[in-house]
């Protein structure tokens, strides 16, 4: 079943504050401890907000940013002893192999960097451009303040206090429409980044002058004197960061199945992952497929039906049509054996003709209507 939430992952966000929880787990002297940790927060949250659509955005290397302040996050980690760079090195390994093969393997399709974009860029471009096209109301995992200027169009849910910031909270507290936060960190600056804002000037005195409090006096000759500074770093600071090359997204349906989960779960050791309970959390929210049985989990043979909701694409109007009974460990099996020489069969999607495939006639029909 495809719930309602959508949640929209600041992956490194969500990463980095793994990086020292569990850096001694390893598997075959692979450092695994970022994965792990990564993994069981998107259950908890997957369990949290009922939803199995997960959305995730990451940075990258390059950064548009520096073109126009080169200065841009040039003070991290410029301190760190010898150990400290091995341990990021190794912790950026995880990172790339979340990205790259651990959430695809998994089945999660929208998995979303683009060169010289943050994610906070792409995360403001799916709630602000792409709304349309990702069902359900968003909630945007981050502990970055910088996302609050999109409390207009979702919520914002920090891990680390584990309270959910909406519109209403923001409003609340600081007494300004959400759009005009960007200009409060442009004056502020934000010392995280190395984005450099006008001296003396806070969050207090920056919220003072949006409320037209400061009628006079020198916190006021020095926001005057420093637009300069403020119009620059609005540039950095507002969602998404505009440049020549335009963000590309293109949403796709995630497909999950049980076989594809305890294969990434025993290629990385994560046994707490493969015991019954957990496991079965894992396919009760994000399977389609119902709970297996032990002797299913052991890879026995068993008939399945196999069901395609209707074929709208062709244009026919049969609500569902019946394919066959097929033996195989899985449904996933016997779909791949009921359309191996099927060439609009997707296996990878599990559609055929871009129809999703069930195993049984009641959920056919229910997609299609």
């Amino acid at each position: 079943m495809i719930l309602m939430n959508t949640l929209i992952v600041d992956s490194n966000n969500l990463a980095y504050s793994g990086f020292y929880s569990f850096s001694e787990l390893s598997h075959n002297e692979k450092p695994t401890g970022v994965i792990f940790l990564f993994l069981k927060r998107i259950l908890l949250l997957a369990k949290k907000f009922e939803t199995n659509k997960f959305i995730f955005c990451w940075d990258t290397k390059k950064n548009y940013r520096k073109v126009v302040y080169p200065e841009y996050k040039q003070n991290r980690r410029q301190d760190l002893t010898e150990q400290e760079k091995i341990d990021y090195a190794l912790a950026f390994k995880q990172f790339d192999e979340l990205r790259l093969k651990v959430l695809p393997d998994l089945g999660f399709n929208n998995v979303f960097w683009q060169n010289g974009y943050e994610a906070d860029d792409l995360i403001a471009y799916i709630v602000l451009e792409k709304g349309e096209e990702y069902e359900g109301s968003y909630h945007v995992v981050s502990t970055d303040k910088d996302l609050y200027q999109l409390l207009d169009v979702c919520n914002i849910y920090n891990q680390r206090t584990k309270k959910v910031i909406t519109k209403k909270v923001f409003v609340d507290k600081y007494d300004i429409p959400c759009k005009k936060w960007p200009k409060v960190k442009a004056m502020m600056g934000d010392a995280s980044d190395n984005i450099k804002g006008i001296m003396g000037v806070g969050e207090v005195n920056a919220l003072k002058y949006i409320h037209g409090e400061l009628k006079s006096g020198k916190t006021l000759d020095k926001i005057i004197a420093g637009r300069e500074t403020v119009n620059r770093n609005l540039r950095l600071i507002k969602l998404p960061f505009k440049s020549k090359k335009e963000i590309d997204i293109v949403p796709e349906e995630d497909l999950f199945d049980r076989k594809k989960f305890i294969d990434v779960f025993v290629n990385f050791g994560f046994e707490s992952f493969l015991k019954k309970k957990e496991l079965d959390s894992w396919v009760k929210i994000f399977c389609k497929e119902r709970l297996y049985t032990r002797r299913e989990r052991g890879g026995k043979m068993k008939k399945w039906n196999v069901w395609s909701e209707g074929y709208a694409a062709t244009g026919e109007s049969d609500g569902a049509m019946f394919h066959g009974t097929f033996e195989a460990p899985t449904f996933q099996e016997a779909c791949d054996k009921c359309f191996k020489n099927e060439k609009t069969y997707n296996s990878k999607r599990r559609t055929l003709w871009g129809c999703q495939l069930f195993d049984n006639q009641v959920d056919a029909i229910k997609s299609f209507g």
